[in-house]
C-alpha cells in the first residue's frame, strides 16, 4: 500500500532529529537525511526510505524499519529516513511521487526497491545482492545530475510559495486574489530584472564591443 501523490501541508519542526549540515542518529540506528547532507549516501552503501508523519502506510513500516536498521548495522549497510514534509528538496532529486518509497544506494548507483516491505526481506534484498536484478537509474535521473538538481530547486521554491501564501493569507489577513497579485507581481518584476541582468552582461561582453568597433 501507499499513500499516493505527495502534498506537502504546513511544515511541523521535529524535534531531535535533524541537525544542519550532519546526519543525525536516532535510537534506532535510523539516519535521518536532510537537504544539507544528502550526498553521504552517494558513498558506501544505503537503504534509504522516504516517508511522512500523514502517511498511513509510513507508520506501518516504522516498526519492520527500525528492525532492519539494527540488522543493517551488521551488514555494513546504512539505513536511512527522509521526512519529505522537512526536506521537499530530496523529494525532487529522487524524484519521489508516492509515499513510501525506498531507494537502495551503492557508491552513487540508485537502484528503486519494489520488493515487499518487511524486515526479511529487505535483510535478503541486501544479504542475497538482490538489488543486482533491478536496473540502476539511469544518469540523467541521478540525484546528482544537473536535471534533478533543478528538480530540488523547483520543490523547494513550490514550498516556499505554499508556505508564503499561507503567511499572507493566514498572519497577514491578505485576501488570497491578493496573495495571487503579490506572486504575479514579484514574477513579472523578477522577470525584468533578468532580462535586464542579461542585457547588461550582452552589451558590455567583449565580442559586443569588438563588433560595435
Amino acid at each position: 500500500h501507499c499513500c499516493g501523490n505527495i502534498m506537502f501541508p504546513h511544515v511541523h519542526v521535529r524535534h531531535g532529529y535533524y541537525i544542519a549540515g550532519s546526519v543525525a542518529e536516532t535510537e534506532t540506528s535510523v539516519l535521518t537525511i536532510a537537504d544539507a547532507n544528502w550526498t553521504v549516501t552517494m558513498d558506501g552503501e544505503w537503504m534509504i526510505k522516504f516517508v511522512a508523519p500523514w502517511c498511513p502506510a509510513c507508520a506501518q513500516l516504522k516498526e519492520q524499519w527500525e528492525r532492519f536498521s539494527h540488522l543493517a548495522a551488521a551488514m555494513g549497510v546504512s539505513v536511512g529516513e527522509v521526512d519529505v514534509t522537512q526536506q521537499p528538496g530530496l523529494s525532487g532529486r529522487f524524484l519521489v511521487t508516492t509515499l513510501p518509497t525506498i531507494f537502495h544506494a551503492k557508491e552513487g548507483s540508485v537502484r528503486r526497491y519494489v520488493s515487499v516491505r518487511e524486515v526479511e526481506e529487505f535483510r535478503a534484498y541486501i544479504a542475497n545482492r538482490k538489488w543486482e536484478e533491478v536496473e540502476p537509474l539511469p544518469s540523467w535521473k541521478s540525484p546528482s545530475s544537473p536535471l534533478m538538481s533543478c528538480m530540488a530547486g523547483l520543490f523547494r521554491l513550490s514550498l516556499w510559495i505554499r508556505q508564503t501564501h499561507g503567511y499572507l493569507t493566514r498572519d497577514l489577513g491578505m485576501p488570497p486574489w491578493g496573495s495571487y497579485l503579490f506572486f504575479a507581481i514579484a514574477t513579472l518584476v523578477t522577470g525584468l530584472l533578468m532580462g535586464l541582468v542579461s542585457y547588461t552582461l550582452i552589451i558590455f561582453s567583449p565580442y559586443y564591443l569588438i563588433k560595435q568597433f
